[in-house]
């Protein structure tokens, strides 16, 4: 190669080099959001993702009897996880039977081939009437949605969640929190309920006089299972025990409550102590259930209420999910502009 054919490589190369070290480096996709996320008043949201498409349930306003009553278990669609509409009634109140209104904290599992939802209600023209929980099964997450227990309901207690296990057993777990095996097929309760956890001792989140834990959400992960739950003790805030098996013992963690929020009112009634910081805006954040978000990562969604909201304005609230081993790190709730980086596509 004679010297100018080499100096004309040499300089391309060169030049090649520098363009490339020039140019700006492609950017990482990113999920945008802001807490608390639009949708309509929603308490205890739980979300589940078929395909590109997210589908939400939860309690829907009315909340509470002497606003009226709800009209029944709602279902949501979003492909963003930002812009809720409304799809359909999954359920409605049965004026003849048990069934009639306060539908709370529905739930619906994508389990042997079909959509299993959990729901409870009561008769409130009966005086002191019981919570109890019904279930209904679809062929698609948007329905129709028959119900199982039409008749007489599947057992008592509220907060209803479904959990199958790797054998294929489907436990259900309630606020309490105790558990027990489900005949789905049959729409009937297998055996006896068995004792989960407790509630605290006063002083503690979780306890105090009158203060209750709910919310139970159980997922497994490399050999652990985690149980998510919710207390009103201080505000409305987030735990999580861990157990070996299903039927425990269940331990709850040292980092607990991991997410939340606090109310000093609230803390001050149940005799608990209220150290929540006062920059953060939340009183409640709580009924944590998690789902897999935008980065195919688990997320929590929970309702929120900020300091001054009336009643009615509960509304969801996403936060990703980060685990170290067997310890849910702890975190606030977010209520400032997030970007989460996502996975190339």
């Amino acid at each position: 190669m004679n010297r100018l054919v080499l100096m004309g490589v040499l300089c391309a190369l060169t030049s090649s080099v520098a363009h490339a070290q020039n140019e700006t480096p492609p950017t990482a996709p990113l999920f945008s959001y802001q807490n608390p996320i639009s949708s309509e008043p929603v308490r205890d949201p739980q979300i589940t993702k078929i395909g590109n498409e997210w589908f939400m349930t939860g309690t829907s306003w009315p909340f509470f009897e002497q606003h009226g009553q709800n009209a029944g278990v709602k279902i949501w669609k979003s492909s963003n996880l930002l812009d809720w509409n409304f799809v359909t009634m999954a359920v409605l109140p049965n004026q003849n039977g048990w069934d009639r209104g306060r539908f709370w904290a529905p739930e619906i599992h994508a389990l042997q081939g079909k959509f299993y939802l959990t729901y409870n209600a009561m008769n409130p023209a009966e005086k002191g009437a019981p919570q109890n929980i019904g279930l209904a099964v679809a062929d698609k997450i948007e329905g129709l949605y028959q119900k199982l227990n039409a008749d007489k309901p599947l057992c008592s207690g509220n907060d209803a969640h479904l959990f199958q296990d790797d054998d294929g057993r489907v436990y259900l777990f309630r606020a309490g929190i105790s558990a027990a095996e489900a005949d789905l097929a049959t729409g009937k309760i297998v055996g006896e309920f068995f004792h989960v956890i407790s509630t605290g001792e006063k002083g503690t989140w979780d306890g105090g006089p009158g203060v209750g834990i709910e919310g139970p959400y159980v997922i497994k992960r490399n050999g652990t299972y985690f149980l998510f739950y919710s207390s009103w003790g201080r505000g409305y805030e987030v735990g999580y025990a861990t157990a070996k098996s299903i039927h425990g013992p269940w331990k709850k963690a040292a980092n607990n409550p991991f997410y939340g929020a606090q109310k000093d009112g609230w803390a001050q009634h149940f005799g608990n102590q209220y150290t929540q910081d006062a920059s953060i805006p939340w009183t409640e954040v709580g009924h944590g259930s998690p789902f897999e978000g935008p980065d195919g990562k688990l997320w929590l969604s929970s309702h929120g209420y900020k300091k001054g909201s009336a009643i009615w304005e509960a509304h969801l609230v996403i936060d990703p999910l980060e685990f170290d081993g067997d310890t849910i790190k702890s975190r606030v709730p977010t209520w400032t502009p997030q970007n989460v980086p996502l996975p190339p596509k």
